[in-house]
């Protein structure tokens, strides 16, 4: 593995639905959390192309809340160039990201296939994916974009707030349908 391109994150993460109404006084209690010490704010967008198989095995482990279980995606960030190639994975109860770092130019589905073929060197992670897409077991399967405030303090506590989730399915868009 190309440990230059290669990045494992290991993280506990906790999701919450906070109802816009209620995010002001979210964001005050965390600022009371935090003793008042300024927290370090970014702003962006985020793009994915998520991979599963025909019977969307990867999104019912998910909905089904499988102890042991992965995603693959494509992902993109408006506040930075690059574009990276991701495997999100649970086991035992902790979330890992795999990452790696990508050529491509633009998070477009066609432009990554034809990235995975002409790969010279691949990486671990990119010997899985490539290995899944072209034994038709992955395909391109759905996009979801969405805003991103973060804030990071102390880098010990990240808290994201995410809006305008746009969705739209990737096979829909192959197959000449508009939805």
């Amino acid at each position: 593995m190309k440990i230059a391109d290669d990045l494992l994150i290991q993280r506990q993460e906790l999701k919450f639905h906070i109802p816009f109404c209620r995010l002001l006084s979210t964001l005050q209690m965390i600022n009371q959390i935090t003793n008042s010490e300024p927290l370090k704010r970014d702003q962006y967008q985020v793009q994915n192309i998520y991979f599963d198989t025909p019977e969307a095995k990867h999104f019912l482990q998910k909905i089904n809340g499988e102890p042991s279980r992965s995603k693959y995606r494509i992902r993109s960030y408006s506040n930075s160039k690059n574009i990276f190639l991701e495997k999100k994975f649970l086991a035992s109860g902790i979330k890992y990201k795999l990452r790696s770092l990508t050529n491509l130019k633009k998070l477009d589905n066609f432009e990554f296939m034809n990235y995975l073929q002409k790969l010279r060197d691949p990486n671990e992670l990119e010997l899985e994916v490539r290995q899944l897409i072209f034994s038709d077991t992955l395909s391109p399967s759905l996009f979801i974009g969405f805003n991103r405030i973060a804030y990071i303090y102390k880098n010990e506590l990240r808290i994201t707030i995410d809006d305008e989730l746009t969705t739209y399915s990737c096979r829909d868009l192959i197959n000449g349908r508009n939805t």
